[in-house]
């Protein structure tokens, strides 16, 4: 009698069994379709070739048939004007008259014999490549896809039957190693023989198959049973990712690429469920990354980069962990890291031919998607309020995206963008979590940005700067510190740091209207800096303390507004009468507003003060 053990091996025996039947005869109408319909183009091939001929004999045939009806000094004048005159035509008709008269029955069979010899169907030949213009939709559907369907079928066959065989225990952790590893060779050896032989779509699927299942096997044996260390496990990935794209390449698959890029991405996933530690995993997605990269640019399917850069997006949606506040600071180097690796993706690429736009696209998802983690970062008070911290990581995806507008020819576009998404992070943080004693660390961050940005609003107009051009709304972009300026005033922040932040903001705009050769840059920070001071009067205790601390800011700012408008009018906007009076005026009705709204709210015992402003 057999022991339960037994029969629970027994069973466990039938049941792989039974899966390898499944997929033999899930496997084989696709297999035995691609042979038939490998015969079949081979046969419609032969008929079209012999088509062709056919085809060109019979035209050649009746355009030699009118000669054989003459006579034979005409029949002997033929050939001197196909052989491309190599003879005087006086010499040629002495010769041929006595073999004429002896075969004067057979001119057909002279037609016919002599075509061959004709050195004229160059010229027919020559339209021969024109059929093969719309897509093979026959191919792809019956060969093509059933063979990409068949390999993706066999990997997840392959994985589940090793999934029940760790659930029943029926085979050893090394020997399922083994296994595995014995399957993915065998897999990537056939698809390779096969696309050797000419059947080259099903040998791309059985190679893709293959990587695959090597790529899960090495994962399993480190993560599952500790069999493998970590830089062995690493090493072995790297020589399974350079045999791929190796594969890739020499095959001129990209089937093979895309399914590894795809079981790359995916395998972590199917064999762990959160990873202890994230930074080794994100090491494998760099090394996957680069490979891939590298047959992209190899073979120039940049359509890899932005595949590579969503599966490292979702990897780090999915794998950081976000949830734990003691956890995310290990997103800051995976995600700049991730940054800067398809940065460096983008800079490679651009040096080679043809331009192209999806490595810059792939390497500004992998940015945007660091400013996202910046903006999730701010729901964790215990990181937020460490400003090193967040504004260090802001800044560094910032800087990424800028150097990434650098290599394209109008970096403003990107620039702008980026900048936009980082004013919100500090605008959302200077409203949350700005306190007295980080005051100097939101100033010196709100300069740093004014002063980034300013430089790639003016950069692209260099070469342009004796050429009047078209204010840009991305030249408003750095002037948005203004913003981030009124919200710490709003806050009750007035110190006299904050006023000379507000200058320095305000000379950069000075700077970004001369270099655009407009002055609605100066019209926008003199907006921007009334409705500051407006903010800081009504926000004001009604003590006569606050009165000559504002006073002075509006002489300050008057007369700088004043002087610095009067300048530019004469030198930037010249050919406009309207801005050489309506600017200056503007600035200096701005101190005179402030003042009727500093009488209205404060006590003010003596007016001196006012009227000396």
């Amino acid at each position: 009698m057999l022991s339960s053990h037994d029969l629970s091996a027994f069973d466990g025996v039938r049941v792989a069994c039974f899966v390898f039947l499944a997929l033999a005869a899930l496997l084989a109408p696709a297999i035995l379709s691609i042979a038939h319909a490998r015969k079949i183009k081979t046969l419609q091939t032969a008929l079209q070739k012999l088509s062709e001929r056919i085809a060109l004999l019979e035209g050649q045939l009746r355009g030699t048939k009118i000669p054989p009806v003459a006579t034979p000094g005409e029949h002997a004048s033929a050939p001197s004007a196909a052989e491309t005159s190599a003879a005087p035509p006086v010499e040629v008709p002495a010769v041929p008259p006595p073999h004429s008269e002896t075969t004067p029955v057979s001119p057909a069979l002279a037609a016919i014999l002599q075509p061959p010899v004709n050195p004229a169907p160059d010229s027919a030949s020559s339209p021969r490549p024109g059929p093969p213009t719309t897509m093979d939709w026959e191919s792809f559907l019956g060969v093509k896809l059933f063979a990409w369907i068949g390999g993706f079928v066999l990997f997840l066959g392959v994985v589940f039957l090793v999934k029940y065989s760790f659930e029943n225990n029926l085979i050893t952790p090394s020997m399922r190693v083994m296994i595995g590893a014995l399957i993915g060779g065998l897999l990537i050896a056939a698809g390779w023989l096969t696309a050797r032989r000419n059947y080259r779509v099903p040998g791309q699927s059985l190679c893709a198959t293959g990587v695959l299942v090597l790529y899960a096997d090495i994962f399993g044996a480190h993560s599952f049973y500790d069999l493998v260390s970590l830089p062995t496990a690493f090493a072995l990935m790297s020589v399974v990712t350079i045999a791929a794209f190796f594969l890739a390449v020499r095959l001129d698959a990209q089937v093979v690429v895309v399914l590894g890029l795809v079981g790359g991405f995916v395998t972590p996933p199917l064999l762990t469920e959160s990873p202890d530690n994230p930074l080794r995993l994100f090491s494998y997605v760099a090394l996957l990354n680069a490979g891939i990269a590298a047959v992209a640019m190899r073979k120039r399917w940049d359509y890899l980069f932005v595949l590579a850069a969503i599966g490292s997006v979702l990897m780090e949606i999915s794998r950081v962990p976000v949830y734990d506040a003691a956890k995310a600071s290990a997103g800051f180097p995976i995600f700049l890291g991730l940054e800067a690796q398809f940065l460096v993706f983008a800079y490679l690429r651009q040096k080679l031919e043809p331009a192209e736009k999806w490595s810059t696209l792939a390497a500004g998802a992998l940015g945007f998607a660091a400013l996202g983690f910046g903006a999730w970062l701010l729901t964790f008070p215990m990181l937020a309020e460490r400003p090193g911290f967040f504004f260090g990581f802001t800044f560094l995806a910032d800087l990424g995206l800028l150097a990434l507008a650098m290599l394209r020819p109008s970096p403003a576009r990107l620039a702008a963008p980026a900048g936009a998404a980082v004013f919100t992070l500090l605008a959302v943080w200077t409203a949350g979590y700005l306190r007295h004693d980080v005051l100097w660390w939101a100033l010196g961050a709100y300069l740093l940005f004014a002063l980034i940005h300013a430089g790639f609003s003016v950069w692209p107009l260099t070469a342009q700067a004796k050429v009047k051009s078209p204010f840009s709304w991305t030249s408003c972009v750095p002037l948005l510190a203004l913003a981030l300026l009124a919200i710490c005033v709003w806050h009750g922040e007035t110190s006299f740091a904050v006023w000379t932040c507000v200058l320095l903001v305000d000379l950069i705009a000075i700077g970004i209207a001369a270099r655009t050769r407009s002055l609605l840059a100066l019209v926008v920070a003199l907006i921007a800096t009334a409705i500051t001071a407006a903010l800081w009067i009504v926000l004001a205790p009604p003590l006569r303390d606050s009165v000559p601390g504002i006073l002075i800011v509006i002489a300050a700012f008057g007369v700088f507004f004043s002087t610095a408008s009067t300048f530019l009018t004469r030198t930037v906007d010249s050919t406009s009468t309207n801005a050489r009076r309506n600017v200056p005026v503007l600035s200096a009705a701005m101190p005179f507003a402030l003042l009727l709204m500093l009488i209205a709210k404060l006590p003010i015992g003596a007016p001196t003060a006012v009227f000396a402003v």
